[in-house]
């Protein structure tokens, strides 16, 4: 992956049915290399965000153990300090699941983002490598 960003991986089950996505995105670095719009090495990463997006059936254990690994490798690779997320602060359901992961509320923001046409607010979690107990 040579600019590091993004960090797909697509999740299937035994029986080749498409599950669902965890990717990273808006990767942050300590060091940008002048005039190249480019990562200048793994060893400068500092944070990104992660999402999860799986379909409504397999909600549960199989989102949570895919999120596991994804968040142990992506530590491991990348010697990132701090992984970050957003959900619909009306979503209780991502909320568990990112509180379940050891993630810590950052902020809420109101009227932060748009859905068909709504104002909607996010809340904003975090995960600092040395808080994560898995």
């Amino acid at each position: 992956m040579k600019a590091y960003e993004p960090y797909f991986w697509l999740i299937s089950n035994d029986l080749d049915e498409f599950m669902g996505v965890v990717y990273l995105y808006g990767i942050s670095a300590f060091k940008i290399q002048k005039n190249e719009n480019r990562i200048s090495n793994a060893e400068n990463l500092y944070s990104a965000y992660i999402s999860i997006c799986f379909k409504r059936k397999f909600w549960g254990d199989d989102v949570r153990k895919v999120a596991k690994d994804f968040i142990s490798k992506v530590f491991a690779t990348y010697n990132l300090k701090k992984l970050k997320a957003e959900c619909f602060s009306s979503n209780p359901c991502a909320k568990r699941l990112l509180k379940d992961l050891n993630f810590k509320i950052e902020g809420n923001f109101k009227n932060d983002t748009l859905v068909n046409g709504l104002n909607v607010d996010l809340t904003t979690f975090s995960l600092e490598k040395s808080d994560k107990n898995f």
